[in-house]
């Protein structure tokens, strides 16, 4: 049962015991089959789905002081924060929901960030690298790791993989190397492993997601 149908749910169900409300008529409100709604009334299997990527109010009390403490930092930017430190995916769909119920979104920034979406002059200049990760397959992390051009935005390469590890990341670059021939530079802001000075403490791991370019040698 959904959210919404138990919320529902606990709406008819007084009206359904008390004889004001036939149970054809509130199992058709809830789309849901009389001999169930039967059940659920007598109290077997009134459960509800909860989404693994749910948002709690310590996290959402977290992502409003991060905005309040660090007026230039975007919804992409805090939501790859947040979901380091919890170990969970938080959207960046989600930080600007909660940021407008707070209304942080129109908060002022001191020196405005130019940013530039295309910083390539030609394809195979510049190869992005990125991993995005979530539980897709019966509550199995599952990590992507993807490749694309900088320059036509065209993906290169992506599978899945059970762990972000430094293998499996240096095997989709060879692959790209393979299939396309050496590009110039490699860009990525969450691949520590290609950051001699990034470290693995916790007190560090945010600045080890920063952005990072690696230089990789010729054949």
């Amino acid at each position: 049962m959904t959210q919404e149908q138990l919320r529902q749910f606990e709406l008819v169900a007084p009206l359904v015991e008390t004889g004001k409300l036939p149970v054809a008529i509130a199992a058709r409100m809830l789309t849901i089959s009389t001999r169930q709604l039967e059940r659920y009334l007598q109290g077997q299997g009134v459960t509800t789905k909860k989404a693994w990527n749910r948002i709690n109010e310590d996290m959402r009390q977290e992502i409003t002081v991060l905005k309040q403490e660090n007026p230039n930092f975007n919804c992409q930017w805090i939501s790859e924060l947040i979901s380091d430190r919890h170990e969970q995916s938080v959207s960046q769909s989600s930080v600007w929901r909660i940021l407008k119920k707070a209304n942080l979104l129109n908060t002022f920034v001191d020196t405005p960030i130019v940013r530039s979406r295309f910083e390539a002059k030609g394809s195979g200049d510049i190869i992005q690298l990125d991993t995005s990760w979530g539980y897709w397959i019966n509550d199995e992390r599952l990590n992507l790791i993807l490749l694309l051009d900088d320059h036509s935005r065209y993906i290169v390469a992506a599978e899945f993989f059970w762990e972000d590890s430094a293998y499996n990341n240096m095997q989709m670059i060879r692959d790209v190397v393979e299939d396309y021939g050496t590009f110039r530079l490699l860009y990525t802001d969450n691949a520590s492993f290609l950051n001699p000075f990034a470290t693995t403490t916790a007190s560090t791991k945010p600045t080890a997601r920063k952005n990072t370019k690696a230089r990789l040698p010729g054949p």
